[in-house]
């Protein structure tokens, strides 16, 4: 964890400066005082994010002569204390974290321990893009309505990569075969293909496709998400209500759940898959040990912004293929957000994310993550960053999001107890390593979520 406590310059213009710390007695820290709003944010994973945040924040003290205590915490370490706020845990004035809004966030809505934070985002809602405000609107049960409870800094989805001179180099010369289908089961017959022209060559460990199958990784629910999708298995309605019991739903589970774990057992994914945690499928794949990809975020093609090579030419992002009936492929956004706890600075945390929110502010910052993350505005969204003719991977994560739908954490929150359990990836790990059948590890999945149901009940 890294400190931040911010303090002003008595010189002209009422400059400020940053004051680093290690956190000791009198440097800071939750009790330092009553008037200071203290801050936990998730630490950039380019150094142009923490730059950008801190510049902000020093500015708004400027301006408003408020102290501001940031503390700066690794996405895991955030992301437990967030968890620990459920039951009494410690907690700052406003918090920021990348991996909260599915899995905590509609929790801590859900029990009434966070502020609504409808005055904030109501002035910019006709600014923001498709599906963000959405994305930020969870169900308190006290109240027994849907309010605004997240600021929406940044989104993503899962995104798809491959490496455009493995392809060829499989495929040699044959630029039909070079073309990337974009029917769903032709789709991935096409990576199964490329495998086997590698190894034809000589390549034997190279595999086809880089998916993990593990319980470890939160992403293998985060990709089965889209596998479910193009089976077109609704988990839920659109009013939140569990469908698992419907026959036909299990059906259409099952057969998703046989679609992807076939690219391992079929020796299209590495055997190594049923034990990676959420890093390895991005090494694997950076490795060039697998041909294509999928992962959240931009976060593989933003490891290679210093070699253009490999960032330009070499690295190819593509659109989720069409569904099982031909249908476009509806992807499910995920909004980084900011949330307010109820303490005595509720105004100071809300006047400081109305001065993050205004333009000239959240494009520095969403910039600041170099594409990792995309913008909720319309008016960042139009800036020359978002639209260089040359990248191909921003551009398609742009295209990712235009067909998009309400994820199930946001239309019920006990979804999220689903997807921080994974329940999805032990069902797959345990179909991957041949410990249950399909429909054995389906069934479990099923009454596990509807034991989750019946508790949030």
């Amino acid at each position: 964890m890294k400190r931040r406590d911010f303090i002003a310059i008595g010189v002209a213009g009422g400059l400020l400066a940053s004051c680093k710390s290690l956190g000791l007695p009198g440097a800071g820290g939750i009790n330092q005082s009553k008037h200071d709003l203290e801050v936990w944010w998730s630490e950039g994973y380019y150094p142009e994010e923490t730059d950008a945040i801190e510049t902000i924040f020093a500015n708004w003290q400027r301006l408003t002569g408020n102290k501001i205590n940031l503390s700066f915490f690794s996405e895991n370490e955030l992301a437990a204390k967030a968890s620990s706020a459920i039951d009494g845990g410690p907690t700052p004035d406003l918090l920021y974290g990348y991996g909260i809004n599915d899995t905590v966030v509609p929790v801590l809505s859900y029990n009434n321990q966070l502020v609504a934070l409808d005055e904030v985002v109501k002035p910019i809602q006709g600014d923001l893009l498709p599906g963000v405000i959405d994305g930020v609107t969870y169900l308190n049960k006290q109240t027994k309505i849907k309010s605004i409870y997240g600021i929406p800094i940044s989104q993503h989805s899962v995104n798809l990569h491959y490496w455009k001179d493995l392809v060829e180099e499989g495929f040699g010369d044959n630029d039909q075969t070079k073309k990337i289908p974009n029917e769903w089961k032709a789709f991935w017959d096409f990576w199964h293909a490329s495998q086997k022209s590698l190894r034809q060559k000589g390549y034997d460990e190279i595999y086809g496709i880089a998916l993990p199958m593990s319980n470890l990784a939160r992403d293998t629910s985060y990709i089965f998400e889209f596998f479910l999708e193009a089976h077109n298995a609704k988990i839920l309605t659109p009013s939140g209500k569990l469908n698992v019991e419907d026959p036909v739903t299990r059906q259409k589970i099952i057969s998703a759940m046989n679609d992807y774990t076939s690219n391992y057992k079929d020796k299209y994914v590495s055997p190594k898959a049923t034990s990676w945690a959420d890093a390895d499928n991005n090494i694997n794949f950076l490795s060039s040990l697998s041909v294509m990809t999928a992962n959240p975020t931009l976060s593989i093609p933003g490891s290679q912004l210093s070699d253009e090579i490999a960032y330009f030419e070499r690295l190819g992002s593509l659109p989720w293929p069409n569904k099982l009936d031909g249908s476009p492929m509806q992807s499910f956004i995920s909004v980084k957000q900011a949330i307010v706890f109820n303490s005595s600075n509720v105004a100071k945390a809300k006047d400081l994310l109305a001065y993050v929110l205004k333009t000239e502010n959240l494009s520095r910052y969403v910039e600041g993550s170099q594409g990792r993350f995309l913008p909720t505005t319309k008016s960042i969204m139009a800036m020359p960053f978002w639209h260089n003719a040359k990248d191909v991977h921003i551009a398609t994560a742009v295209q990712n999001l235009k067909s998009s739908k309400i994820p199930g954490w946001i239309l019920n929150p006990a979804y999220s107890e689903v997807i921080s359990k994974n329940i999805w990836g032990k069902a797959i790990e345990a179909v991957a390593t041949d410990s249950l059948s399909t429909e054995k590890a389906v069934d479990g999945a099923i009454t596990e979520i509807r034991t989750i149901f019946a508790g949030w009940n």
